[in-house]
């Protein structure tokens, strides 16, 4: 019975590690980058909020159909926009234009509708600095992984391998334990 509650308690672990984390997109500095995000295509949109945890203001603002730019942080002020003004389809992505270092890290959007229906998703940027090295000779590009670097990623897939792991241990030492019990319940059943 115990195993039973150890495979159950590591099924559990291994469900809460197989949620992908936010999706990371990576961009050189100064380039334009999208922020995906989708909303509802049968309600009208109220309230959306595209923000960042680290920030009291906000990346871009939108209540009773029109933005705020009173609501904006100050570094994002002039460099973010709706990719479609309309939000047709539900699309409440936000289009940041040249991309600096400062925006690496993580983006959260939230989405409201007068049913008080609501959605959340997230996503990370990562900035790479591209710079140009002659020393060659040459202007060949050579790229620095900069900010906003993949360790939860990295986390996240050593934790999945140990789950993996633990998970094929507890499955085989089960399966094994069933086939004694069988094979011993055969020897004590009398012809």
């Amino acid at each position: 019975m115990w195993l039973i509650s150890v495979s159950f308690f590591f099924l559990m672990i291994w469900t809460s590690l197989s949620k992908d984390p936010d999706e990371v997109i990576t961009v050189k500095h100064g380039e334009h980058v999208t922020l995906q995000c989708w909303g509802f295509t049968d309600a009208p949109i109220e309230l959306l909020e595209w923000s960042r945890p680290e920030l009291t203001d906000y990346v871009w603002y939108y209540r009773e159909q029109r933005s705020y730019e009173k609501y904006q942080h100050l570094s994002y002020k002039g460099r973010v926009k709706l990719r479609d003004p309309e939000m047709k389809n539900g699309d409440v992505s936000v289009i940041l234009k040249e991309v600096t270092f400062s925006d690496a890290g993580r983006y959260e959007c939230f989405v409201g509708t007068r049913r008080t229906r609501n959605k959340r998703s997230s996503i990370s940027i990562r900035v790479e600095q591209t710079t140009k090295d002659t020393s060659g000779g040459g202007n060949t590009e050579r790229e620095n992984r900069d900010v906003g670097g993949n360790m939860e990623r990295e986390k996240w897939r050593v934790g999945q391998i140990v789950a993996i792991v633990i998970l094929v241990f507890v499955a085989t030492t089960l399966i094994l334990m069933i086939g004694v019990v069988v094979a011993v319940g055969v020897e004590q059943v009398p012809y």
